[in-house]
Order: structure tokens, then sequence, then C-alpha cells
């Protein structure tokens, strides 16, 4: 069968003609890959062709090459300069085709070939290319090169495409331009939108930027006014106009988002645009076109997500400047208002006129973002803007979980509460009380909903008279009747009745019920004396019919569970206070419990006000959550987290009503488990051993796993007081680890892990019961949840064995070991690591498992396989710390083999997949490096204490061993040095083109655990190994790192870097 014959049946219907099909391609690509992507490429551009086979050949080109497929691209390469240039001849063909299928997905393929080669220095003229071909008068060939300079920008890191911004403008604002047909400037716009992420360069620069501002702006006003005159309401080109309209929104925001720091002199502009998207939400639709209305909508909330964005930036910005004057107190501090990276001598209500002032740089010359003060400029103006968007609520649309303008207005409006605190008062209470006034559901809705964005900023004296007036209207209207009548905007003449259905009374239970929470959360003391009346409402909520309405009770348990929580906490840390510093307290300010306790009608037995909210609400929550037949698996999880808290909340008096909860949970669970597992082992049975296909497993997991941790927090919180508990919890555990459900397997040994917490060196007595469950789960390291949980519970077995259990627990440690050499002979360091005690160049090395992958003819280093797992690596290694920290020397036989491994371990060097990510790199490396400090403290004879020395472990062997570790520590140190370089903030980086290159990648920065466990170590060493410690801390390097690390962002890091410094000193190092 040939080529052309087999891309036709791949579009076939029939499975048995399009499978083989596909077979024989994959054959094809297999036998002879630069004649089967050239034979493909030639099929795209061939005009006599059918327009669905040309299109279904360019697809699969794209596919053999595109970003899912490394192998593809790698064979793309080797193909030759000739191949790769012919069949770059016939795509650019191909984009000047007037069938728009074939165009297109030529489009699609040129943007895979660039984005393969550009980063590689292979196709530097792309971007000029197009940018020439702009110039032609075909409107066809305009559009396939926009669609494929926007692919392009969507599928490249932004490393390798920011050289090339302004061409890359340029091509992109020659499509936009107003003379240019309307299709082609709807592809610019789409181009445009994707390019943005590329240009900070041209942001930075002032006529560059006001330009690009400028033409944005333009295109939120398209389809209004005069551009839109000429064009027939409703027509095609009236809808393109809209469609660009959307696009110039979309570009808005994303400006908002990524280049904050250089709005302030545009916000006349966008404001404006944020007025036309509000204003023109109810503009009737054509009568033939109801895609104008969505378009609205669209729009609409585009322009509240942009709110939003500048809001939680300021939010970030400001807490950023709050901690830098914390840790600085002699800095100055940004002013309130048009102050951070641009300054502004006044700020007009029409927020114009404002100029681009000097801008700040750090020591390194970088630019200093700082909080503009958008949101408190803005909010005079927009707050009467954004409530009215409040009454659009509609029973018929409006749904809890879909992002609507009702709550994206919600959000935006805490936000702006965030921001400016009281001085939103008086505008918002004037709205409430209007929308109140309306005596329809839909006014107490948006009145509610806009007070329930109050409590978290302002403040309690502030909020308390309307706290006082809103809470009992807010009681009242949830137990208010609907009318049998549709909801209307009349007002209701029955007293305790409203017009309104079912669907809107369920939303309006749902808004009080979020509101309530809010004011729990944000005014807690203002909530107390209706505490009452609040639990009353949410017993009735969680008997509710909607699960909405019942979902929206559990998270406002959860949120008052988890208050008390905090206030317990507070308390307990000023008695903390109290008692260890000695430092005078305010003792004529009550502790928030105390106020609390003051302001509601407590019994004399109650020790804290959730004792109350227990007896209530404790049962229909545990009920909720238990039934998942009739309760939703998102609200089921709301209904467990609810019942976490209470338990973790619960005081002395509510112990044994909780324990005798828990009692149930265990009664149930273990039925329902063992049910489980004998209807799996008796079809198992029947299908001979094979895997069981059971469609009650997922449902049945999911509530297995809230069992499970429900269980895991009783015995945090029960342990001490009901020990009795923690043998059925045990048992609950091993039955777990018996089913074959993964996640459910995670949670037993988590359960495992916190008995052996309670339990500490008694829990010996019960490992030999789980043994075989613990020993089967280490082992699975195709999970890696599962070793990395087996691993935290052994880890807490040795740690609380107290040097017991020996025998046993003996067991675990040479598969470990094994682990950690088979894992790191697949796993290669960075470049600059070298093992101090390699065999000479020719020579075999001794230990495979410390020798670095053979390199390939491109100087890489091939990827590791599939089955190589960092996270599982990282668990081994903490496992082993937790051995050598609690064994001393007698785990000193394994030094010799594992440390080259701890070395290789803290360097090693990321790849470009989700196998070798940053966060799995940092992870390892810190893991290796708390290994070293482990068996440094094993080593260290003042340490050891009563730890009995192995009869073969001599003073002398102890001086060797500690010898060999310092070499592989300064080995490893010096070699992560070379990484001390600022965090990259972007997840990806193009393929570097040699190993010595390896280590520009992302994946390969120093990350915020791995310096903090470098600082560690060299505190460990100058601690326990003073002589070896000198020499690696008198290195410039290993000094200047420490010191540009005690002022860090990250506080451990700043933290162990102190510690380090201090230790550095120490040794009569000056510094």
């Amino acid at each position: 069968m040939d080529l052309i014959s087999c891309v036709e049946r791949t579009l076939s219907p029939d499975p048995n003609v399009r499978n083989p099909a596909y077979q024989t391609l994959i054959q094809m690509q297999n036998a002879d890959f630069p004649n089967y992507i050239l034979m493909l490429s030639q099929i795209l551009s061939d005009e006599t062709k059918l327009s669905n086979v040309r299109q279904n050949s360019g697809i699969i080109l794209k596919n053999a090459i595109g970003l899912q497929n490394e192998a593809g691209q790698s064979k793309w390469i080797q193909a030759g300069d000739s191949t790769r240039g012919a069949i770059k001849q016939n795509i650019f063909k191909t984009l000047a085709c007037s069938v728009r299928d074939a165009s297109k997905t030529a489009s699609l393929v040129l943007a895979a070939i660039g984005v393969i080669e550009i980063p590689l220095g292979l196709w530097e003229s792309l971007i000029s290319d197009i940018a020439g071909a702009m110039k032609a008068d075909n409107h066809m060939l305009k559009i396939s090169l926009l669609t494929a300079l926007g692919y392009l920008c969507q599928d490249s890191d932004e490393d390798a495409l920011t050289r090339f911004s302004g061409a890359i403008l340029g091509a992109v604002m020659s499509g936009i331009e107003s003379q240019q047909p309307l299709p082609v400037r709807e592809a610019g716009c789409q181009a445009l939108l994707n390019a943005l992420p590329f240009v900070s360069r041209n942001m930075s620069n002032d006529t560059e930027r006001s330009f690009l501002m400028n033409t944005i702006c333009d295109l939120t006003k398209l389809g209004l006014g005069s551009s839109a005159s000429s064009v027939a309401v409703g027509s095609p080109e009236w809808l393109s106009l809209r469609k660009m309209r959307e696009k110039g929104y979309e570009c808005l925001v994303l400006v908002c988002d990524k280049y904050y720091e250089y709005l302030l002199p545009y916000m006349s502009r966008i404001f404006e645009a944020t007025i036309e998207a509000i204003r023109g939400r109810h503009t009737p639709p054509p009568p033939a076109e109801g895609e104008y209305a969505a378009n609205n909508e669209e729009i609409l909330l585009l322009v509240l997500d942009m709110w939003l964005m500048i809001g939680e930036r300021e939010k970030d910005l400001e807490e950023r400047e709050r901690n830098r004057l914390e840790d600085d107190p002699e800095a100055v501090e940004v002013g309130e208002t048009g102050s951070g990276m641009y300054a502004s001598s006044s700020t007009p209500a029409n927020m114009g006129g404002m100029q681009l002032g000097a801008v700040e740089v750090d020591g390194d010359g970088n630019p200093v973002i700082k909080s503009l003060g958008l949101c408190k400029m803005a909010c005079s103006s927009l707050l009467p803007e954004i409530l009215p968007v409040f009454l659009d609520i509609s029973e018929n649309t409006f749904t809890a979980e879909n992002w609507n303008p009702v709550h994206g207005a919600e959000a935006v409006l805490e936000y702006l509460v965030v921001h400016n605190g009281d001085t939103v008062l008086s505008t918002v209470n004037q709205f409430i009380a209007s929308a109140f006034a309306r005596g329809d559901w839909k006014g107490a809705d948006a009145a509610i909903r806009a007070f329930g964005c109050l409590p978290l900023a302002c403040s309690d004296d502030a909020m308390k008279p309307l706290v006082d007036s809103a809470l009992p209207k807010m009681f009242q209207l949830y137990f208010t009747q609907p009318t049998t009548a549709a909801a209307s905007s009349v007002p209701s003449a029955a007293p305790g009745t409203l017009a309104m259905n079912e669907d809107a009374a369920a939303i309006l239970k749902e808004t009080i019920i979020a509101a309530i929470s809010k004011v729990v959360c944000g005014c807690v003391l203002l909530a107390a004396p209706f505490l009452s009346d609040i639990v009353r409402v949410l017993e009735v909520a969680l008997a509710d019919s909607d699960s909405d309405v019942v979902e929206g009770a559990c998270q406002c348990t959860a949120d008052i569970a988890n208050i008390a929580l905090k206030i317990l906490a507070d308390d307990s840390d000023d008695d903390d206070i109290d008692e260890g510093d000695g430092a005078a307290s305010d003792t004529s300010v009550p502790s928030a419990s105390v106020q609390i306790a003051a302001s509601i009608e407590a019994t004399a037995q109650q020790t804290n006000f959730m004792s109350g909210v227990i007896a209530k609400l404790f049962d229909p929550v545990l009920q909720k959550a238990m039934n998942v037949q009739s309760f939703g698996g998102k609200s089921t999880a709301v209904a467990w987290n609810a019942a976490n808290l209470m338990l973790n909340s619960a005081a002395a008096d509510a112990i044994p009503f909780v324990s005798t909860r828990v009692k149930m949970v265990l009664d149930a669970a273990g039925q329902q488990m063992q049910e489980s597992l004998a209807r799996i082992q008796q079809q198992q049975q029947q299908q001979q051993g094979q895997p069981v296909k059971d469609q009650l497993l997922e449902a049945e997991e999911t509530q297995y796993r809230e069992y499970l941790m429900f269980l895991s927090s009783a015995v945090q919180k029960l342990a001490s007081s009901s020990p009795l508990l923690l043998t059925p919890c045990f048992e609950a555990a091993v039955r777990a680890l018996s089913l074959p459900m993964d996640k459910v397997n995670e949670e037993a040994l988590a359960l495992l892990e916190g008995i052996s917490d309670a339990e500490e060196s008694n829990f010996l007595a019960r490992l030999p019961a789980c043994m075989p469950h613990l020993t089967r789960c280490i082992q699975m390291i195709e999970y890696d949840d599962i070793v990395i949980t087996a691993c935290n519970t052994v880890g807490s077995v040795v740690r609380s064995s107290d040097g017991k259990g020996r025998e046993i627990l003996q067991q675990f440690l040479p598969f470990i070991v094994e682990q950690i050499t088979k894992i790191s002979a697949a796993i290669y360091p960075i470049p600059q690591y070298t093992d101090p005690f390699a065999a000479p160049s020719g020579a075999s090395s001794a230990s495979p498992a410390t020798a670095s992958p053979s390199v390939s003819s491109n100087g890489l280093p091939p990827l590791p396989p599939e089955w190589v797992s960092l996270s599982a690596l990282s668990s081994y290694l903490s496992l082993f710390f937790d051995y050598a920290l609690e064994w001393k020397a007698a785990i000193s036989q394994y030094i010799p083999p594992l440390c080259p491994l701890f070395a290789k371990a803290a360097c090693v060097c990321g790849w470009p997949s989700p196998q070798g990510s940053q966060e799995k790199v940092d992870l390892l490396r810190s893991s290796a490096l708390e290994c070293f400090s482990a068996a440094f403290h094993a080593l260290n004879p003042k340490t050891m204490g009563s730890s009995p020395m192995p009869t073969a472990v001599t003073e002398e062997t102890i001086v060797q061993l500690v010898r060999l570790l310092s070499a592989y520590a300064y080995q490893a140190i010096s070699a992560l040095l070379v990484l001390n370089s600022p965090r990259p903030s972007t997840p990806q980086a193009p393929q570097p083109a040699s190993y010595a290159a390896a280590v520009a990648l992302p994946q390969n920065a120093l990350g915020g655990q791995t310096m903090a466990k470098l600082c560690a170590l060299l505190l460990d060493m100058a601690q326990t190994v003073p002589g070896s410690a000198v020499s690696v801390c008198s290195n410039r390097d290993v000094v200047a790192f420490v010191l540009a690390h005690v002022k860090d962002e990250d506080p451990e890091v700043k933290k162990a870097a102190r510690s380090a410094r201090k230790a550095i000193r120490s040794l009569k190092i000056k510094i």
C-alpha cells in the first residue's frame, strides 16, 4: 500500500479500514523517516489532491515532528539539510493556497518546524522570512503567515523568540492595519495575543510600548460607534469586528498580567475600555444573531478577570513590601497612592493624566516592581459600575460552579475592599440598602453578596452596625418560603414569602450561607452573638434537598471550625509568650476565645464555643460525608473536610461525643472494606487471578480514602485521651492495605505513620502484622506516591523506635541501598561534578552507579529510562537519613558504597521532561545533602551517645569514613555552586546543544530546598568535623554563596544561610 492510499484510508469511518492504515504509516515512518515526511509534505502541497487528504497528510506530518513527539523531533534534525529544505519549500508553497484547510494545516507544520529549529539556530531567518512575505499582495498568504506566527509563538519557549520580538511585532502590526481585509486583521489579532509574552524588550521602550498599548486599546473599540457605522449589524463583517474587539480585550488582560509595571500611563484608556464593557453588557443582540450577546458577556468576563489580576498582583506586591519593611526597618516605605515603580503627582477621578516616572532598580540593575495602587485609584469610579452587575443574576442560567459575571463582579469587589478597606463602606452600604428595598429575590441576593465582600478587610468597628442589622435579616430571608409563582422582580405581598421559584430560593440560600461564612472568617467577634442562629440555619441547610445548599452548609461549618482552630492556636501562642519571654501582656484585652464565650449562650461545661457547634452539626455533617450514594463526590469531600476540622477543634468536653462518632466511622469503614475485599477476591478466583475491573472500585476508593484521612485526624487528636481507638484504627489500616487501590494504600500508610508517632516504640509490637504490606509498598517503584508514603511510614517507625526493633527494621536497609544504587546508575550529574576517586581516563570505573551515562553524538547524555523516578530516589535517601540519625555508626558499613551516590544525587542533572523537573531535581539534591549531614552526625563521637558501636568499626575506620565523606561533600558543594544563579521564572528552556550547556536548563537552577540544605550541611560540617569544614568553608565561592543568601526571599534559605555564616565565623574564617 502506497503512502497516499494510507492517508486516504485513515479518513475512513470504518475502524477495520482506518486502524490498519495507521499501522502501515507507522511502519513507513520507522523504515525511512526522511522520505516519509518529505512525501507527506508533497501530498500537502499537491493541488490535485482532495482538500481533506491534503489536510490529513499535513496533520500526520505535524504529529510526526510535533511537541509531543521528542523522538520525531530528533529524527527531523537528523533528516539532513536537503530534505528539510525541500519540505520547507513545500510548506511555504502551500501557505498561499486558496484551499483554507490545506493552508491552515501548512501553518501548523511551519510552526512545528520553527519550534524545533529556531532554538538550535537552524532557521534564524524564519521570522524575517515571514515578515518579508507579509508584503506580498496575497490575502490568503497573509492569513496563513499570521496563523503560523501565532502557532509558533503559542508553542515556543519564551527565551527562543524574545530576540525576534521586533520582527514579530512588525509582521503582526502590518496584519492588523485598518486597510487590511477583515480576515487578515482577525488573524493578526490572534497572532498579537500569542506574541505578547515575547515583547518584554519592546515594552521597556516608551515609544514602542505606547504604540502597542494604543493599538490594543483601539481594538477594544472595534464594532462600536463610527467603526461600525458602515457595517450592517449581524453581518459577517460586523461579527469579525466583534471578534477582533474580544481579542483586543484578551490582549489587554495579558498585558495587565505580564506587564503590570508599565500600566500607569495607559490607565485612562484601560478604564474607558472597562466602562464600555460593563455598560455594554445589556446591549440587545440583533434578532438573528445570538452570538452577539455571548460576545458581550465574554468581554465583560475578560474585564473582570483583568481587574482580578490587578487586584491579586497588587495584594502580592504590597505584602512583599510589608515583609521587606519588617526585614529592614530603616527602609523607606512606599507611598499608598500613585507611588511605586512609577510616580504620579495627582490622580484625577477619570484616571487620566498619568506620566511615566523614574524606574527604581535593585543592586543588580533590575527594575523593582512595586504596587502602583491602581485598585485604590480606580475604586471610587469602578465601584458604582461593578455593583449593578450583582443584579444580573438569573435562576435560569446561574450555577455555583460556572464562572459568570456575577461571580466575577463579586471577586472584583472583594479585591477593591481588600485594597481600600473602610472607605468602600459608604458606597456599598447605599447599594445594599437600595437592593434590599427592591423587595425581590434578586435584590436580596445582590445585597447579601455585596455585604459578604466586606468582612474580610473592613474593620470590626465599622462593620458592627452593618453586621447587627444584616445578619437578622439574612436569617429571616433564609426561612422565607418561595411562592409557587415564577421568580420576578415584583415584591412579595404576603409576609414571610418571596416571589421566587425553587431554583431562585436555592441560589439565595447558597448566597446567605456563603455570606455567613465570610462574616465568621472576617469578624468572628461580631458573629459570635449570632452563633446559635447561625447553627440553626446550618442545621436546616444540611437537611436541604439541594446538594449545593448542603455543600455550602458543610463549607460554612468547616470555616467555623477552622476559625476555632486559629483562635485556639493564637491563645496557645499568647501563653507561650507569657511563659517563655516573661513579656508583659495586655491583660485588659481578653483573648478572642474569652470574648466569644462571653457573647454566646454557653453551658457551664463548654470549654470552647465549638462544643455547641459540634453537638448540633457533627452528626448531620458526618452523615452527609458517609452517605456517598446520595451525595456527590465533591460535596462528600467538603463534608469530610468539615468533619475533620470539627474533630480537630473539639475541646475536652466534646471528646467523649466525638470518640463515639469515630468508633461509628471505624465500624462502617471496616464493614465496607471487608465487603469490597470479599467481592474482589471472589472475582479474582472467577477470573483466575487476572486484574479485577470493578465499576464500584472507583467510588469506593474515594470514600475509603476519606475514611482513612478522618481516622488519621482522630489518631492525632484522640491518641492520648482515647488510646483504645488505636487498635481498631491499626486494623482498619491493615485491612485497607489489602485492597488493590493505590490511593487507599497511601492513606493507610499515612494512618500507620500517625499511629507510630502516637505509640512511639510500642508500635514495634504491631510491626509484624503490617510488615508484608510495608515491604510490598516500599518496593513499588512504579508508583511514586506509594513509595514516598511507605518511606515516610518506615522512617516514622525508625525515628520513634528509640533504638529498639533493629532485627525487624534491618530488613529494609538492603533494599533501600539496592534501589539507591539502581536509580543512581541511570541518572547523570551536572558536567561540573567529577568523582574525586574516579578511575583514570581509559580505566574502568569501580562503581558503575557513580559513572555518568555515555554521551551521544550531539554531546547530550541519553534521557534516563521511563522507570527512573527522582521522587522515589529522594524518598529512599530520606529514609536512609532517618536510619543514619537514629542508628549512628551502625550504618557505617553502607557509607563507602553510598557516599559517591549521595554526591551524584546532590549534583543530579535535570532533563526536559516531567521526570527531570526542577521541583524533583531540587528535592533530590536536598535529600542527598541531608544524607551527608546525617552521615557526619552518625560518625561523630559526640553525637553517638549510647548508640552501640559495631565491633568491626574502629576509630581508624571512622576517620577514614569521615575523610571519604568530606571529599565527596566538598566535590558536590563545589559543583553545586556553579549553579548559584537566580532561580528562573519560566518552567522550560531550549534543548541545550551540548552536555556542558545542560546547566542552562531551568531544571538545573539551584532550588530553594537545595540552597537551604547546602547551608545546613556547611553548618553540620563545622559542628561535627571542623577540620574538614575549614577547607570547605575557606573556599571563596562558598563564602560568597552564604553571604548572598543571608537576605534571601525564601525564609528557610535565609535562616539556613545565617546559621552557616555563624558557623563559618566560628571556624575563625574572616568573611
